[in-house]
């Protein structure tokens, strides 16, 4: 018997160019995918993208401050999956975020692909979670 794909979408959103990323079929590992620009129709490529691989869930970073404050980005991102959301039948998660995109390009360098790391390492620590919710056990 076929195992139901379970694929999942991370993305890191930023002011002027946003990070993508995607898991296995089975929500276990996150891959850099592509850095898009910002742009009015961001949101539609999104859901084009959400389309085209068949995702099952969304999952955005939510950029808090480090005393769990919302910032000024957040106000854009909450705009951004109100608009996807209206436009999707799966569930678009927050997942809070702290310093991803440092991450990326500490263990990286500054490379053209660091947004994309950022939104692999936030959909990992997404599917994380989601494994030790579905599993009762903590992902090894």
């Amino acid at each position: 018997m076929q195992e139901k794909k379970n694929i999942m979408i991370g993305i890191d959103y930023g002011t002027r160019r946003v990070g993508v990323a995607v898991s296995d079929d089975r929500a276990k590992i996150a891959f850099p995918e592509r850095v898009i620009p910002q742009s009015p129709m961001l949101a539609d490529v999104i859901v084009e993208i959400c389309a085209t691989r068949g995702a099952t869930t969304l999952v955005v970073g939510e950029s808090l401050t480090l005393k769990g404050e919302r910032n000024s980005v957040q106000d854009d991102i909450d705009r951004f999956v109100a608009d996807v959301s209206s436009r999707m039948d799966i569930p678009v998660i927050l997942e809070r975020e702290y310093w991803t995109s440092q991450e990326a390009r500490r263990t990286q360098g500054m490379t053209e692909t660091n947004d994309a790391s950022a939104a692999a390492l936030i959909l990992q620590r997404y599917l994380d979670k989601y494994a030790e919710r579905t599993t009762g056990f903590e992902k090894t």
